[in-house]
């Protein structure tokens, strides 16, 4: 609540420095009508994850504040607390937008990583049905979809299929794209924001788990045809 026999002050606040454990964010408060710095008072950061530091002010209106990255720290709050002098001031830094950018890329390029381990598998599995099982429903079924190896004359033999030509093409043109448009993003904004980035989306459940889950989809992909195999 503003305290009418105080003054109020302004502050603003940015991130100046990061590695990728820290963060330096550089606070100033100054007075609102004659834009003195504000010599004394507490500044605090916070985000979902708590309070992220502390700092005082020095002579010059400023103070610098090192926190440690978490994750959910692109929405700051930085909170200047009231004096005897000044009514208590806040401002925010707010990159969530970027982080949802970068977050949802990291998806993309995890699942097309995903899905070319998937094909290079099924076409090691599909090479293998090939050799030992060449005249099963299963083999054929496969085969309508999925490029595989043979042998022909002692010759080692890539057997491609119209179906997997067009998809290389698609994902190929799919990381081109993204790529530029990460590149162009992340020339917008601040270049400090983005180690605070990277390491929230590492940290997200399904990336932090992604070779745990690939192998466990593999596993159930194979049980799958392995079931469909033995049921035709």
């Amino acid at each position: 609540m503003t305290n009418i026999s105080k003054r109020d002050c302004e502050i603003t606040a940015d991130i100046i420095h990061s590695t990728a454990h820290t963060y330096t964010t550089l606070v100033r408060v100054f007075d609102k009508v004659t834009k003195d710095p504000v010599t004394n008072g507490t500044v605090s950061i916070t985000s979902k994850k708590g309070e992220k530091g502390v700092g005082q002010l020095s002579d010059d209106g400023t103070t610098t504040i090192k926190s440690d990255i978490t994750r959910k720290d692109y929405k700051l709050t930085v909170q200047f607390h009231e004096t005897d002098e000044y009514n208590a001031s806040s401002t925010k830094i707010n990159f969530k937008k970027q982080y949802m950018f970068f977050k949802s890329m990291a998806y993309i390029w995890l699942s097309i990583i995903g899905v070319l381990l998937v094909i290079m598998y099924l076409i090691g599995l599909n090479s293998l049905l090939t050799g030992y099982y060449p005249h099963a429903e299963i083999t054929s079924m496969i085969h309508s979809v999925l490029p595989y190896f043979s042998i022909e004359n002692s010759q080692i033999v890539f057997n491609s299929t119209i179906v997997f030509y067009y998809l290389t093409r698609v994902i190929t043109w799919i990381l081109i794209i993204t790529f530029v448009m990460a590149g162009v993003y992340a020339s917008t904004h601040n270049t400090n924001y983005q180690n605070i980035i990277n390491k929230t989306v590492k940290n997200h459940f399904v990336i932090y788990h992604y070779l745990k889950l690939l192998v466990l989809a593999l596993v159930v992909l194979t049980a799958v045809l392995l079931i469909i195999g033995f049921l035709i």
